[in-house]
């Protein structure tokens, strides 16, 4: 079977466990399927292993992993890869204020070079793909040329994907919810972006986050000029069946 990647059911706490990645495995044989973020501290030092486990008809899956320390990232991203997951994303995204305070998540963005060094270290300890998903910017820190520079550094680093939610995160006064409603989507800057490297060589495949809450992935790497007009706007699974998707299933 031949997968799509360019839709993917996107990584959502407390809701993309095995059981409801199993449903929209069910729904659609051929899309790329998330976790939701694993820690490295709940891993390496809660010993929460039985957060990797899945079932073979997941394929392809993705492992999203919350961490800054190289080292640690590392050791999760070879058991990972032990367990057979087709792909590890980094968060550099999420802007809570739990994972603020273990610095990592979207205010990793302030610092592409701990990023890079992430990537790095995954990438030595394993031979699957490291991906990393990101936003806009973070609070000021919010224009073109910082969003540039974060991805040439990361990308150098070994990043193979980038996965864009198309709005800035606000660290301060917004909640998880806000974050995904307040800040205005912003699709054509991550267009801008993709545009620009079309003089390189193709070591990005560029997606945008996109739908009614902003809660699926959507390619834009192989959308032409009318792209933003042809996106799909598909109601989330996720919330069309929630009883369906809840861990007592």
């Amino acid at each position: 079977m031949t997968f799509d990647k360019s839709i993917s059911v996107a990584p959502m706490m407390a809701w993309t466990d095995r059981h409801c990645r199993y449903l929209h495995r069910l729904y659609s044989p051929a899309i790329l399927l998330f976790t939701e973020m694993v820690t490295t501290g709940a891993l390496l030092r809660g010993g929460q292993w039985h957060q990797l486990d899945y079932s073979a008809e997941e394929h392809p899956i993705v492992l999203q992993l919350g961490g800054n320390d190289p080292a640690d990232l590392a050791r999760c991203a070879a058991e990972a890869a032990r367990r057979g997951f087709d792909e590890i994303n980094l968060n550099v995204g999420c802007p809570s204020d739990r994972v603020q305070q273990g610095t990592f998540g979207a205010c990793l963005m302030l610092t592409p070079k701990i990023v890079a060094q992430c990537v790095s270290a995954m990438r030595a300890a394993c031979d699957i793909p490291i991906s990393v998903k990101c936003r806009l910017g973070v609070d000021d820190q919010d224009s073109d040329p910082l969003l540039q520079a974060f991805i040439d550094e990361v990308a150098d680093g070994g990043c193979e994907r980038f996965y864009i939610h198309a709005r800035k995160a606000i660290l301060g006064g917004l909640s998880p919810a806000q974050n995904r409603s307040v800040p205005p989507l912003q699709p054509e800057r991550v267009a801008r972006l993709k545009t620009k490297q079309t003089q390189f060589k193709h070591r990005y495949q560029w997606w945008h986050y996109r739908s009614n809450n902003g809660r699926r992935l959507f390619d834009l790497g192989r959308r032409r000029d009318d792209w933003a007009r042809r996106l799909p706007q598909p109601r989330s699974i996720a919330h069309t069946t929630p009883a369906l998707c809840r861990p007592h299933i």
